[in-house]
């Protein structure tokens, strides 16, 4: 049986060696080009994962256009599912840096691996979420006077 702990393998050296690390002005610029590399060695799975992401953009868009007042409660569950949605990329882009040729399959058999992992980070979000769309209701009833307000009001 393994723990989590037994299933991370850190290298203290790179890990410090990153830490203390300083960041040059153009490093934003240089992680775009990266970023484009990875597209054009991969376009297809590139191009499925940006589908997805405005796939549940417009997801969320569509639901809190006539209903705003639900918008928080929508935008936190677009953020609970956007740390699946990115381990994916992740081990695209791992498996590209690697040399091996990144597929849909070993970004599942990744995703698979890690659901505990990804679970927790997404149990964590929504918590946070959810005290914030708390306090956000609060601060809405506050300002608003109201239970539901019209468009008009904002």
């Amino acid at each position: 049986m393994s723990t989590p702990t037994a299933e991370l393998h850190f290298d203290r050296s790179l890990a410090e060696r990153y830490q203390n690390a300083p960041l040059a002005p153009t490093a934003p610029l240089r992680w775009i080009q990266q970023g484009v590399n990875d597209f054009r060695k991969s376009p297809g799975l590139s191009l499925l994962y940006g589908v997805l992401f405005a796939a549940a953009c417009a997801g969320v868009y569509l639901l809190i256009r006539d209903l705003p007042w639900y918008s928080l409660a929508y935008l936190t569950g677009l953020v609970v599912v956007g740390p699946f949605l990115a381990s994916g990329l992740y081990a695209a882009a791992r498996d590209i840096e690697s040399g091996v040729h990144p597929s849909i399959g070993g970004s599942l058999r990744l995703m698979r691996r890690r659901v505990s992992y990804l679970a927790l980070f997404s149990l964590m979000l929504a918590l946070v979420m959810a005290a914030w769309v708390r306090f956000s209701a609060l601060l809405f009833a506050l300002k608003f006077n109201t239970l539901v307000p019209s468009v008009d009001a904002y």
